[in-house]
């Protein structure tokens, strides 16, 4: 693991040199020796700081995944209240075609052309 590497990955994580230093169970000059490549963590410490990115990343994708679902719901209850009114309503048409091609997600995406 290179310097860059594990500075993008206590950046990834938001945490100071002297956190991160912490979190890891080291000094904040060795974290600053590591990020301008002077020197190298151990190898268990590469281990360390390779699993705190994994978990991040996991934790990030299931925020992630759980707004997507909150929104999904919105849209569907939205649409099940409104169902009667919306049929023939070209506005609300016009609406939803607007919100597909906004939609950056692809769930989102085929959930809304249904």
């Amino acid at each position: 693991m290179k310097g860059l590497d594990i500075r993008d990955v206590r950046k990834e994580l938001g945490k100071t040199q002297a956190e991160f230093a912490e979190l890891v169970n080291v000094s904040k000059n060795s974290v600053q020796l590591w990020e301008t490549g002077k020197r190298n963590p151990s190898p268990n410490t590469v281990l360390l700081i390779q699993s705190l990115k994994e978990k991040h990343t996991k934790l990030v994708n299931k925020e992630v995944d759980s707004e997507l679902l909150i929104q999904v719901q919105e849209v569907a209850d939205f649409i099940v209240l409104n169902e009667g009114l919306m049929k023939n309503n070209k506005t609300f048409k016009l609406f939803l075609d607007r919100e597909i091609e906004r939609a950056e997600n692809k769930v989102l995406k085929e959930f809304l052309k249904k």
